[in-house]
């Protein structure tokens, strides 16, 4: 009405509208410098493990986007998500993605099978106990999980440069040598650095 422009913007209720920029032009080229630094990544190809990367990515974006926003319970769910998505199929069940992800973070910590399985298995746990019985998750199992999801990601990352890592079927060899390496490690064997090299970890 009279001088009132004739354009603005719409917010939801109990929402204010913000942008945060947060140096944004700065960080953004200072994370990929970094990667491409540490990683030799230089941006995302066609192979499937770009795909698989571009996944996990996008669901802990998710989830930081949950936490940020102080839905614990959601970011939790997220996180969990992204290795599901990334160390599992349809076919393969809960303890098979603990089996793989146990298996990465033995040999990246040193640490025993046994310990790292067991952790998996309680935070597949709390995830069972929120999705099915609405029980909050709790700060310790955020604590617990968040490094294991950047030891999952820099696996990834060492094996995108890799030539190998983009031929056809390199993720599901790759689930699969993780389970060759969670038995060996469930014997008491030891790892040779070729293993580790193939898993992402060196």
């Amino acid at each position: 009405k009279g001088d009132t422009p004739a354009w603005g913007y719409f917010c939801p209720l109990g929402v204010g509208a913000k942008m945060e920029w947060g140096h944004v032009d700065e960080r953004i080229p200072q994370a990929a410098e970094m990667l491409k630094t540490r990683f030799g990544f230089e941006g995302f190809g066609d192979a499937k493990i770009f795909k698989s990367l571009r996944t996990f990515s996008r669901f802990i974006t998710r989830a930081r986007v949950h936490e940020t926003h102080s839905r614990q319970d959601e970011a939790f769910l997220h996180y969990v998500v992204a290795l599901d998505l990334l160390l599992g199929t349809r076919d393969e069940n809960t303890h098979t993605v603990c089996r793989r992800t146990a298996a990465l973070l033995a040999a990246r910590r040193s640490q025993p099978f046994a310990d790292t399985l067991k952790l998996m298995k309680s935070l597949y746990d709390a995830r069972s106990r929120y999705v099915h019985g609405g029980e909050p998750v709790t700060g310790q199992d955020m604590d617990h999980l968040k490094p294991v999801l950047d030891v999952v990601f820099e696996s990834l990352m060492r094996l995108q440069g890799r030539p190998d890592s983009q031929a056809d079927g390199f993720m599901t060899s790759w689930c699969r040598e993780l389970d060759y390496v969670a038995s060996a490690l469930e014997t008491g064997r030891a790892l040779p650095a070729s293993d580790l090299a193939k898993l992402g970890l060196e």
